[in-house]
């Protein structure tokens, strides 16, 4: 019996609007997501994840959704978000692994100044609400310092210093697995501070004094970070 073709393109149009419908959903939570109404809109931002199952390219998107969202905006907000939903769907994992290749996939395109210090703010907010892999988190750090070809001449920008600086005051204090890298980290900068003016050292000198201090000060410093979207150079 031949294939009905016609059929099976029309069912194939019909879940391409059903993905559409389902991530115009989701833009809308987002839209509205504050954390008075949080727990609100993750309700539905659920549903509309567990209606997703087994579609990877709809995930996909909704993963860049939400980055979109947080490297703009408030990323400690929707890492938290984040976190919220995919302790509530039926299967995280799918989105889980979406989230991690949208973060990690952004490290291999041109990033201009906010999208780099969003990006590291949003991986650094991850891996606090348990989302993001320590190995994204290093992946992340080793890049902005070490340029992607691990060059250890290489002399970081300005907004990839900072940056750095941004997710150790974040994470620093949960990396306590990792000791000798965060050491090397901060030695990395501490080394390099004198190339930079004084607006880019002095967030080496603020990260140095929170780690010489065991990162009293971090939940102020967290605070702050997330006023910042650009670089004075």
């Amino acid at each position: 019996m031949e294939p009905e073709v016609g059929n099976a393109v029309g069912e194939t149009a019909q879940a391409a609007d059903a993905s559409r419908v389902l991530l115009r959903r989701a833009r809308m939570s987002l839209n509205r997501v504050t954390l008075g109404r949080l727990d609100t809109e993750v309700v539905g931002l659920i549903g509309v994840v567990d209606e997703m199952a087994g579609n990877a390219q709809a995930l996909g998107q909704l993963a860049e959704v939400f980055l979109n969202k947080a490297v703009y905006g408030d990323a400690s907000l929707y890492a938290q978000v984040a976190s919220e939903v995919l302790r509530g769907v039926e299967n995280e994992r799918p989105l889980r692994k979406e989230i991690h290749d949208t973060c990690e996939a952004c490290f291999s395109q041109h990033m201009d100044d906010d999208l780099l210090l969003g990006l590291c703010q949003y991986i650094a907010y991850l891996y606090r609400f348990n989302v993001m892999s320590v190995r994204i988190v290093h992946t992340c750090i080793i890049t902005c310092l070490l340029g992607a070809s691990i060059d250890k001449a290489h002399t970081p920008s300005p907004s990839g210093v900072i940056g750095v600086c941004d997710l150790l005051a974040i994470c620093g204090p949960y990396m306590e697995a990792d000791p000798k890298k965060v050491h090397y980290y901060i030695t990395r900068l501490e080394t390099i501070a004198g190339n930079y003016p004084t607006s880019v050292s002095a967030h080496i000198d603020e990260l140095l004094h929170l780690y010489r201090n065991d990162w009293t000060g971090c939940q102020n410093r967290m605070t702050n970070v997330l006023k910042r979207r650009a670089v004075d150079v």
